[in-house]
């Protein structure tokens, strides 16, 4: 029996993973045998879901039975978006993490469309893995496994700030002297961003306080 073949394919190119025997998959505009990660991450935007390349995953001598696939990430969610013939076993679709099962053709076909969403206001660095058990269907040696990472980017958007309504109350001909981005009753205002903000109108009127 062999191990798996976890090829990742993006417009730069294709990743081929060698599996345990030396053999590779079909070539495509660019291989790279062995390696555990794109070497350019896959692009996404805060707040805002991709469809992940497509992941192929492959097994000479599984051709139709049964294999199972785990997909995770840390701080985001993935969601698969053709379950035709697949069985969930573990995790949730729509989590950070999925184990399900299924043939060949039918996990094929639900990793051609794979959405990813980054965690709210996340941005930086996560790590798209997919395990992958071919269940031990042919073959000695019993069930092979393998894993890959995909590294993915996540770019910064400025954030919205969030205002809360003030309550105060003073006596007549009293100045009132307390910030009015404090929590004055209702929370305090904040950027989530951390950047300076400052009120530029009141009644409809247009002012200039910073924070």
């Amino acid at each position: 029996m062999r191990d798996f073949q976890v090829q990742f394919g993006n417009p730069a190119g294709t990743v081929i993973i060698k599996d345990a025997t030396g053999n590779s998959g079909t070539p495509g505009n660019l291989q790279i045998s062995g390696t555990n990660e794109l070497r350019e991450p896959i692009r996404a935007t805060e707040d805002i879901a991709i469809i992940t390349p497509e992941i192929i995953i492959t097994d000479v001598d599984n051709i139709e039975g049964n294999q199972e696939v785990t997909l995770s990430v840390t701080n985001g969610i993935v969601t698969l978006q053709d379950l035709t013939g697949l069985t969930i076993i573990a995790g949730a679709n729509g989590t950070n993490t999925v184990t399900f099962q299924g043939t060949t053709s039918d996990i094929t076909a639900a990793l051609q469309q794979v959405e990813y969403l980054a965690d709210p206001d996340f941005n930086g660095s996560d790590i798209l893995t997919v395990d992958t058990d071919d269940l031990g269907n042919s073959g000695t040696g019993g069930p092979l496994t393998d894993s890959r990472d995909i590294l993915i980017g996540v770019a910064a958007v400025n954030d919205d700030p969030v205002a809360f309504d003030d309550a105060r109350s003073l006596s007549q001909d009293d100045t009132l002297s307390s910030s009015l981005f404090n929590d004055n009753g209702f929370g305090a205002d904040f950027d989530v961003d951390g950047d300076a903000f400052q009120i530029v109108e009141i009644d409809g009127s247009p002012t200039d306080v910073g924070l």
